[in-house]
């Protein structure tokens, strides 16, 4: 295992944990407290830590994934792209720009009728939109996922019998 497995390894359990920790101590440490305003709905006491986590979770994500970005535009250079009989900087671009494609589709087609929530009518066409995009886009990513992760097993276990 390299270093840079290693690391990455220790990051993601201790990021696992992190989360763990957060979420148990989120459902545990007072989660039926009333909400002063309206009692009918609850007010867990560590919302705040919650959403502090999952917004420095987000962020750092994108940093990462910008920082990964860059510095893998700037290894490739100017080459064919092509590594070990893969081209590689014509994936890229075909995930990246697929991706980018995905997003732009769902939010145009996103809807704008006004919701309930929490007995409030919400109905600001923006993050309406913004709201589906996400949902349908991380749906579709997620059946693309599944797709290819059962046909490159079929393709596996097709290779191995023969």
């Amino acid at each position: 295992m390299t270093r840079a497995e290693k690391i990455s390894k220790r990051v993601l359990y201790g990021m696992v944990a992190v989360i763990f920790v957060v979420f148990c101590l989120f459902f545990i440490c007072d989660f039926d407290r009333p909400f002063i305003d309206n009692p009918d709905f609850n007010d867990p006491l560590l919302t705040s830590v919650l959403l502090l986590l999952m917004g420095v979770m987000v962020v750092c994500g994108l940093a990462f994934t910008l920082w990964s970005m860059l510095s893998s535009w700037k290894k490739r250079g100017k080459d064919e792209g092509i590594v070990n009989r893969i081209a590689v900087r014509r994936n890229a671009y075909l995930v990246g720009g697929g991706t980018c494609l995905l997003l732009l589709l769902t939010f145009i087609l996103g809807n704008t009728k006004p919701i309930q929530v929490n007995g409030a009518e919400y109905a600001h066409p923006l993050w309406l939109r913004m709201a589906d995009m996400f949902i349908y886009s991380g749906a579709v990513l997620v059946l693309v996922a599944v797709i290819v992760l059962v046909v490159s097993a079929s393709r596996y276990l097709r290779k191995n019998r023969s």
